[in-house]
């Protein structure tokens, strides 16, 4: 059918005025002061069910919206339509590929399985039948995979093409298929490797475990690893390995030489537009693509315009924005009338639809309270996510939704209660995720150590938390689909205004497929900050691209020598110089660099003329260093380096001290201070500055619990507001102890080795560890690094560090440990959650 007869339908007068009153109707249904006991005007359901059938065949993501809308509110209304009308809506839900729903409609009551149309028809049987095998995979051994119609179309891509890189909706399940294509290679390929790409710490626990319930079996007979340690040993034992990692893990994977690399998986790949980070993530796919040419690499993001763009325009290469729709999404605004009186309208491409009035506990005075009031008076059915600006503001609006619901009515539920007990044990008493806990409410931003962030996951999936507070962490991948969203003037980064591309990805996080007919995006005051009315999709713009958009001031920029003051602010700077020099000493020229060959001749010729004037100037640097610490200037590694041929010092007093040194902290500072103007600027000049971020590092490090160094810090600053230390740690602890310290210690210690061999003291360069791991992860023994392989939390190994004495455990060691009677962990003084991830581990890793 052509474009133009479904145009013509849906704005047929008879069909905007039904489905209009269907929209209001159903919509209501999602909160109770809108529903009512009395139904409205019976809808012309054999006129609706005519014209979704039509347009099912749509490929418009409005008239596919519409279908569905129609079928789902049918099978919702069954005690109200006939079973022919019954029939026709699992119709259109079959041709829609959405069987998802038919099976919610089942789960919640509304049809039986024997109201399934396929048993009323013969006709009707044979095109279940027929459809049944269209929208299915048959994995390699022998089971069946329901699948909607992205999913069918992209695993038919994965088996014919390359290069892949393909945008879908959040809720599509774009990393369920690509997870489920990956177990069916691993199944018939033996020795494969696969990196699995994530932009997040947050995400790489979700991904491992995923992976690990799938290859129990294998896992349990030592034929696959699944791990996200960077170590290359690990595709080189004759078995199939699985990384995740996120880029800088990537980088350092590379860097060990790992011999092969068959799979590569970019997940939220829009990624490459964020900053030196985005920077960062190109250069180690280009890198790995060098390395490995014949590895398939594959491209997932979210709804955005342009996928092409990752891939080069080659036989071996498939783009495709898929916008299937799998739930209906409601853009819904929250006006404030007057006091405690709001309207509630519905966003429709037809117009705003008045859903009705609703009355808020009490007069919203200040500001502030409005989007707590609205997510608390609308959400009281659970399955809320409130979106604030930063990890204050959440911790605030937990106690606000708190007060509403009223102190004197905590849960009594066990879980609840292990968690509360997790959080005093491993943060700190006072820390506030334990006081709201006990009514319901969460708080979820990205600093939160992993597997209490796990823990409010799960138990917001399974109804226990009913308000859950999410910073932009939400935004930057975190799998927590949900009822509602509730918004007031998003901000992202520097309070920035979130864009509406942000937006939408945000927003696709509303109604989960398989779980919800609907979800809803509240949008709160909409008018104050310019709320989204349509869809918009999000266009990569590389950085890389947008940092070459200022190629005078990157110019500049290296002429000068890439000052450490301004690598600081512009790291976009810093960043591009670093990638335009390890290319060039990749390729020798510019023009062999294929995304390059589109910049006009001159000024290609004037950007290659400054980074070869800049690696003239710091010849001395091994290019080895240079290209595996990417992300730092050349022109710094030569200041350090001849900082060092300079220094008077003894030379051992250069050595990055080891954690476990009395003075330590002390030798931190110091080293801080010698990168100071060198290698970088990032840890400051200030001494009080630096002193704090030589405690966190070096504790970090040490394997101390995040409890100890909240304490510690707490007594060094005791004036300052526990929460507000608490927040102050955890940052810390992500982005100076987990980031800027590996990030800058593992390149100098690579200088300080070539200082010493160059200097004829190999006796020292040989005493020198690589102690990037042990940074990031923030453990100190070879023990504590099995526990995590074994696929453990860092909050796990750290208490069971009190009982594992031993501090050289292989991964076999450790379930050696667990399995004698000797140990009996289970009657350990350790919190009961830590407990069940290791019965979660001990599950996956022993028969």
């Amino acid at each position: 059918m052509s474009s133009e007869f479904f145009e013509w339908l849906v704005t047929r007068p008879a069909f905007k005025k039904q489905y209009s009153a269907l929209i209001k109707e159903s919509v209501a249904l999602q909160f109770k002061q809108f529903q009512t006991s009395e139904p409205g005007e019976p809808s012309d359901w054999t006129y609706l069910l005519k014209c979704a059938s039509f347009l099912a065949q749509s490929t418009s993501v409005f008239m596919q919206d519409a279908a569905l809308r129609i079928a789902q509110h049918c099978l919702q209304q069954a005690s109200r339509v006939t079973t022919d009308q019954l029939n026709s809506a699992q119709f259109i839900l079959d041709a829609l590929a959405n069987r998802q729903a038919i099976k919610l409609a089942i789960d919640k009551g509304f049809i039986t399985e024997e109201n399934t149309y396929p048993k009323h028809s013969f006709v009707a049987n044979i095109n279940w039948v027929r459809n049944q095998i269209k929208n299915s995979i048959w994995l390699s051994g022998g089971h069946r995979l329901d699948v909607n119609n992205f999913q069918a179309s992209f695993w038919n891509a994965l088996g014919n093409y390359q290069n892949l890189s393909i945008s879908a909706p959040t809720a599509a399940g774009k990393s369920f298929i690509v997870k489920q294509w990956i177990a069916d290679q691993v199944a018939t390929c033996p020795n494969l490797a696969v990196a699995y790409i994530v932009p997040t710490r947050a995400l790489i626990a979700e991904i491992e475990l995923d992976f690990q319930k799938e290859f129990t079996d294998r896992i349990r007979n030592s034929s696959i690893n699944i791990t996200s340690f960077p170590f290359a040993r690990f595709a080189q034992e004759g078995k199939t390995c699985i990384y995740i990692l996120t880029q800088e893990r990537l980088q350092l994977l590379l860097a060990q030489g790992i011999q092969h690399l068959d799979i590569l998986v970019i997940d939220e790949a829009y990624k490459l537009a964020d900053g030196d980070r985005g920077i960062l993530l190109q250069h180690v796919i280009e890198k790995s693509i060098l390395a490995f040419p014949t590895a398939k690499v594959v491209y997932i993001s979210p709804q955005v315009d342009n996928p092409e763009l990752l891939v080069e325009p080659v036989p071996t290469s498939f783009s495709k924005r898929y916008e299937d729709v799998t739930v209906n999404q409601n853009l819904l605004w929250a006006t404030q009338k007057r006091g405690k009186k709001w309207d509630l309208e519905i966003c429709h491409a037809n117009g705003n639809i008045l859903l009705g009035e609703f009355e808020l506990p009490a007069n919203p005075s200040p500001p502030s309270l409005k989007l707590p009031m609205v997510a608390f008076t609308l959400g009281q059915s659970g399955g809320n996510i409130i979106y604030v600006n930063g990890a204050a503001e959440a911790e605030k609006t937990s106690q606000q939704i708190c007060d509403l619901i009223g102190l004197d009515n905590p849960l009594h539920e066990q879980k609840i209660d292990d968690l509360i007990e997790l959080c005093k044990k491993v943060i700190h008493d006072k820390y506030r995720l334990a006081e709201v806990l006990k009514y319901g409410v969460a708080f979820h931003y990205g600093n939160i150590p992993v597997l209490i962030k796990e823990e409010i996951e799960t138990l917001f999936k399974e109804g226990l938390i009913k308000y859950l507070i999410c910073t932009s962490t939400l935004v930057e991948g975190v799998n927590l689909p949900c009822k509602n969203i509730f918004i007031r003037a998003p901000k992202r980064g520097n309070n920035n205004p979130m864009t509406p591309a942000d937006f939408w990805n945000l927003a696709g996080r509303a109604g989960r497929w398989g779980k919800d007919f609907q979800g809803n995006i509240v949008c709160v005051d909409p008018t104050m900050w310019d709320a989204p009315r349509q869809k918009t999709l999000m266009s990569i713009i590389r950085a890389t691209d947008e940092t070459l958009e200022r190629q005078s001031s990157l110019v500049k920029y290296i002429q000068d020598g890439t000052p450490r003051d301004i690598a600081v602010s512009e790291k976009n700077l810093e960043s591009m110089t670093s990638y335009l020099a390890i290319s060039h000493l990749i390729f020798d020229n510019f023009s062999q660099i294929k995304w390059l060959q589109k910049i006009e001749k001159d000024r290609l010729e004037e950007l290659e003329s400054v980074v070869v004037s800049m690696l003239n100037s710091c010849a001395s640097v091994p290019k080895e260093i240079i290209v595996n610490h990417p992300g730092i200037s050349p022109l710094a590694m030569q200041k350090l380096l001849e900082h060092f041929l300079s220094d008077k010092e003894m030379p051992e007093a250069l050595f990055a001290p080891y954690a476990t040194d009395t003075d330590a902290v002390a030798k931190y500072v110091i080293l801080f201070k010698r990168l100071y103007n060198t290698l970088t600027n990032e840890f400051g000049d200030r001494d009080a500055h630096i002193f704090r971020q030589a405690i966190v590092t070096v504790h970090w490090m040490q394997g101390r619990s995040i409890n100890r160094i909240v304490s510690e810090r707490k007594h060094a600053v005791p004036t300052e507001e526990i929460h507000t230390t608490i927040r102050t740690v955890l940052s810390d602890i992500e982005s100076v102890a987990r980031y800027k310290a590996p990030k800058f210690l593992s390149c100098y210690n690579d200088l300080l080795k070539h200082f010493y061999i160059i200097s004829n003291r190999k006796d020292l360069a040989d005493e020198i560890e690589d102690i990037t791991l042990f940074l990031e992860m923030g453990v100190n023994t070879k023990t504590q690094l099995s526990l995590l392989n074994l696929g453990l939390s860092r909050t796990s190994a750290v208490e069971l560090k009190a009982y594992m004495t031993a501090d050289d455990l292989s991964e076999s060691d450790c379930l050696n440990w667990f399995a004698s009677p000797n140990n009996n962990w289970k009657s350990r003084d350790l919190p009961k959650i830590v407990k069940r991830e290791v019965e979660r581990m001990l599950t996956i890793h022993t028969p």
